[in-house]
């Protein structure tokens, strides 16, 4: 315990966290856009980032089960850029599973899906199930590319193969296969 609230020492932190300015509790009541900015070059103390979205999470999902219709005044959609640097969200992927049905969405955008992997261990799948659309611009990643094929599924395609032979004697043929093959092989993508 020591050792997990030792940051909670350093004066910086203490005068980060000793009063709250951000005032979670408003987010939902209005329009409000709300930045959460870290370093990309020092991720000492992304665990802090990860605690306010683990309490924004709780707060915003308390305010909509007291509402009558169990949803927010004001839908919110958090866009969640480099999802994988901005520290460890305890039980994302219980969170993530439930939050749709209070209008509150979670935009979990990756480089890979390696990152998600590395982070969130054995839940990583629970989680990217739970993202019901996936936009890719691109990666050279192996196994994000061999992934996103799989999940594109198959297609049939029509083969025609026409053969002519020539000689003392012309012979045609044409022959009409269906194969299957991945929409897009990892190559294609």
């Amino acid at each position: 315990l020591g050792a997990r609230l030792a940051p909670f020492d350093i004066k910086e932190v203490k005068e980060l966290t000793k009063i709250d300015e951000l005032e979670l509790d408003t987010i939902g009541d209005s329009k409000t856009i709300f930045y959460i900015i870290l370093p990309d070059n020092n991720s000492t103390f992304n665990f802090l980032a990860g605690i306010m979205y683990s309490q924004l999470f709780n707060i915003l999902i308390e305010k909509a089960d007291a509402s009558p219709n169990n949803k927010l005044k004001y839908p919110i959609q958090m866009y969640l850029d480099e999802f994988a640097n901005i520290g460890t969200i305890p039980d994302f992927e219980k969170i993530i599973a439930t939050i749709r049905s209070r209008g509150i969405s979670a935009v979990v955008i990756l480089q890979s899906i390696a990152q998600i992997k590395a982070k969130y261990k054995e839940t990583a799948d629970t989680i990217m199930e739970n993202c019901d659309s996936l936009v890719f611009l691109g990666g050279k990643g192996s196994s994000t590319l061999k992934e996103l094929s799989e999940q594109l599924g198959k297609q049939t395609v029509d083969v025609i193969a026409n053969n002519i032979s020539k000689g003392s004697q012309e012979s045609y043929s044409q022959n009409n296969t269906i194969v299957g093959r991945e929409l897009m092989t990892s190559d294609e993508l």
